[in-house]
């Protein structure tokens, strides 16, 4: 954790001469530590930061590097909605973690807002998520991973990786075997991409921000894109899927930009067989955690029934 003593600190460093009003304490994520920082003169901003450790699921978790590639996403769509970044320190030797500073879009959490307005104005808003999401994903990039990753592996390669690392976990449990883990490791393996393009990879209206103007919601900010990477954009789609779903309307917003998705296609159970390990994990102790736990099974058993 991160107490608000480091916190003023960190401030003190990022922004010498300004007087802090007030600190705040924001919704962010499994990992980040997240503040509004309001002064008294200067517009108010957002702290995001971590001391680095190694994490029981994710591994050694080097918060600076994390903070860089979400960054580098915010430069390559900053003609959308984005923060931008107004101070950033990598080094945790600083002050025993890596942390940065970005401004501060109005708004709350699109989720917060969605139950307050009628049935055609969330539609129209999953549309435009989806328009939103499409843009995104014509961003093109050079490699695929981790924007902060320097190695360059082949698209199948780096996804087979991770879908090991998150079935692993559940050969103990006996929910899928050695054998079966290799299996789709390769089939994984073997998905080719020739032309990656920018991937959110978190993106939901918890990551949203928007603002209530009367009757109508508009949106304010794309946020929360710590786990973004170069990659296929069906493996975006499939995270949001696996998580709340693609509903039509937000298929039809995304389409308008970025042409049609195939969600029959054996790539794309995959890629949401890897989201939902990752989200049986996260709610392992969670009332959800039986719901989770049948949604990896019953595409477990969809990817060995495609091989009959």
């Amino acid at each position: 954790m991160i107490n608000s003593e480091e916190i003023l600190t960190a401030v003190a460093i990022a922004f010498p001469n300004a007087r802090v009003q007030s600190l705040a304490r924001l919704k962010g994520g499994i990992e980040y530590i997240v503040y509004k920082v309001d002064f008294e003169e200067l517009p108010a901003v957002v702290f995001r930061g971590q001391r680095n450790h190694l994490s029981p699921y994710y591994g050694p978790q080097d918060f600076g590097d994390q903070l860089l590639g979400e960054i580098r996403f915010y430069n390559l769509v900053s003609h959308l909605p984005v923060p931008r970044m107004l101070y950033f320190e990598p080094d945790e030797s600083i002050l025993g973690f890596p942390f940065a500073f970005f401004t501060c879009l109005p708004g709350s959490p699109l989720s917060k807002l969605m139950p307050l307005v009628d049935q055609p104005e969330r539609s129209r808003i999953m549309k435009e998520m989806g328009r939103l999401l499409g843009l995104i994903h014509k961003v093109e990039m050079s490699r695929v991973g981790r924007l902060f990753h320097l190695d360059c592996p082949a698209w199948g390669e780096y996804f087979s990786r991770q879908l090991e690392d998150r079935l692993s976990t559940y050969c103990e449990s006996n929910l899928i075997s050695p054998r079966d883990l290799k299996r789709l490791s390769a089939k994984a393996a073997g998905i080719a991409l020739s032309n990656p393009k920018l991937l959110h990879v978190d993106f939901r209206p918890e990551n949203l921000l928007a603002v209530l103007v009367g009757t109508s919601i508009k949106i304010t900010g794309i946020v929360d894109a710590t786990n973004s990477l170069g990659g296929d954009p069906a493996f975006d789609l499939a995270r949001l899927d696996e998580g709340i779903g693609l509903s039509p309307e937000f298929l039809c917003g995304y389409s308008s930009v970025h042409g049609k998705v195939d969600r029959r296609k054996e790539s794309f159970l995959l890629y949401r067989l890897e989201s939902a390990a990752l989200l049986a994990w996260v709610y392992r102790c969670s009332a959800n955690k039986n719901f989770r736990i049948q949604r990896l099974t019953s595409l477990l058993k969809k990817l060995e029934q495609s091989d009959v």
